[in-house]
């Protein structure tokens, strides 16, 4: 039994830390039951965020990582499209 007395502590204090940040943790809604005007609501948001530079940002992975060997015709696409806008 002596044994286990000096895990308890511990775990006690291991468990202490954890709890409060499991409880507190952010869960994200599910988008697939909002109400119509929640929808509009985010996609406006989203509009409002998503500029061609935050595209260009994402997409452009052989720039972002340096390796050429990623899908040269998907930027090329989305360079041709950032440019028409």
């Amino acid at each position: 039994m002596n044994h286990y007395r000096k895990y308890i502590t511990k775990l006690a204090l291991l468990a202490s830390l954890i709890t409060p940040t499991l409880l507190n943790a952010q869960v994200r809604p599910d988008i697939n039951s909002f109400t119509s005007a929640e929808r509009t609501t985010l996609v406006n948001a989203m509009m409002d965020y998503i500029t061609p530079e935050i595209v260009q940002y994402h997409c452009d992975y052989v720039n972002r990582t340096g390796d050429s060997l990623l899908d040269p015709e998907f930027n090329s696409e989305v360079q041709r499209l950032l440019e028409e806008s």
